[in-house]
């Protein structure tokens, strides 16, 4: 089944936001790491950040089943 535009686009961006909110809360290990803090207090607290984040990415996980999944795996 063919896609349109908008779908495609609204997989991506849900894509891009998941990815996105990983990345912040690496940097914010990273951050905290060279700053001296204790690292199991990092993981700790970036630990609550994923957690926090993986709501948000289940609901980017929804938007991205189905056929606008498949595009997104398999490419333009």
């Amino acid at each position: 089944m063919e896609q349109s535009p908008r779908q495609i686009i609204e997989a991506l961006s849900a894509l891009e936001g998941a990815l996105e909110d990983h990345s912040f809360a690496l940097s914010r290990v990273r951050r905290a790491l060279i700053s001296g803090e204790d690292p199991l207090t990092a993981i700790a607290r970036a630990r609550v950040t994923w957690q926090r984040l993986a709501g948000v990415q289940g609901q980017a996980d929804q938007r991205l089943s189905g056929p606008a999944l498949t595009i997104v795996q398999k490419g333009p």
